[in-house]
């Protein structure tokens, strides 16, 4: 059975994880930790069977939120978790009263990730050149507005 929930202190070891084959600069666990603490984020892992398959960070300040880091296990991606976990952010923004804005950065040559956030209504406004390390990148910068006027925009 697939689910998204929130992560827990003994969800650590395989957020660590996660990290070490998803990102060319993975946080340590001391910093995953430190995640999980703070009032203003929500910790989100996918599990299928029992297993940690994916995460995802956000931060929620008012109404300027931000993606931090989505990670899905190389096995698994293709499959739909990506959208699984993005899915209750994009509708706990939506339906904040006055709505807000939620932003991210994706490297230029992750087409998956473009593909899917521009599926979620993220629109593209902005290019940061040479941003990411290792190998040195671009980054699209993307946002959603809660209010749904990226849809609007969309015709």
């Amino acid at each position: 059975m697939r689910t998204v929930r929130r992560a827990l202190p003994s969800d650590l070891p395989a957020l660590e994880a996660l990290e070490k084959v998803c990102f060319s600069m993975p946080w340590s666990k001391d910093e995953l930790s430190a995640e999980l603490a703070l009032p203003y984020k929500r910790v989100l892992v996918g599990e299928e069977e029992g297993n940690v398959v994916g995460y995802g960070i956000f931060s929620c300040l008012f109404d300027q939120w931000e993606v931090e880091r989505v990670g899905v296990s190389p096995d698994c991606r293709r499959s739909g978790w990506g959208r699984m976990l993005m899915e209750p952010i994009c509708a706990e923004l939506k339906a904040q009263e006055g709505g807000g804005t939620l932003f991210l950065e994706v490297r230029a040559s992750n087409t998956g990730a473009l593909a899917l956030y521009r599926s979620l209504g993220f629109e593209q406004y902005g290019r940061r050149v040479r941003y990411y390390e290792r190998p040195k990148e671009d980054a699209i910068l993307m946002r959603l507005d809660g209010t749904g006027r990226n849809e609007d925009n969309k015709g």
